[in-house]
């Protein structure tokens, strides 16, 4: 009895180690790596390649090559390349790079001046390797104010990264000027 009792012991050891140290993969949901930005009404904000190469390398552990972006609906706003220059409205199929000309930095969107609440914008990315992934822009935009609020979701056990422009944007949404600097 003893000697049974034993092996059914070492048999569920086995296994309870099997599960608990053997590698898995994990397929991380795109919500779980939106990229934020605050703005207010009728007021561009420019995406930050530096990000979107961030959230890739979450995600594939490689560098981003491009992004291609899914268009939000123009009665909350636009995307546009080149908008201090040219204002060149970005199309669904173009492809924008990290590395490249035609930089993810000269993507901007502009909230409609009426438009107060929250714009997700998805796209769809590769990196260096061709793998794809998939992510999400947030923009919240504010017609009086923010709370103040800057958000971040991070999965359990993972640690974040503060970025800089999204305090540089919320400072340049309360006093329409740049960051100098900030302490907590």
């Amino acid at each position: 009895m003893q000697k049974n009792l034993n092996q059914i012991i070492a048999f569920l050891l086995v296994v309870m180690v099997s599960v608990l140290f053997i590698p898995t993969t994990t397929v991380y949901a795109a919500s779980a790596k939106d990229i934020t930005y605050t703005t207010k009404s009728g007021k561009e904000v420019d995406f930050s390649k530096s990000d979107f190469n961030n959230v890739c390398k979450s995600l594939n552990d490689e560098k981003l090559d491009y992004v291609k972006f899914s268009l939000p609906s123009s009665s909350k706003g636009r995307l546009y390349y080149d908008y201090d220059d040219d204002k060149k409205k970005v199309d669904k199929d173009d492809k924008y790079y990290y590395s490249e000309s035609r930089s993810i930095s000269d993507v901007t969107f502009v909230p409609k001046n009426d438009y107060s609440g929250t714009v997700t914008i998805d796209y769809t990315g590769r990196d260096v390797k061709k793998k794809e992934f998939k992510g999400s822009v947030k923009v919240t935009v504010g017609s009086d104010g923010s709370d103040g609020k800057i958000k971040y979701s991070v999965d359990p056990d993972d640690t974040v990264n503060l970025k800089k422009a999204d305090f540089n944007n919320y400072c340049n949404y309360k006093n329409l000027k740049k960051l100098d600097y900030m302490f907590f």
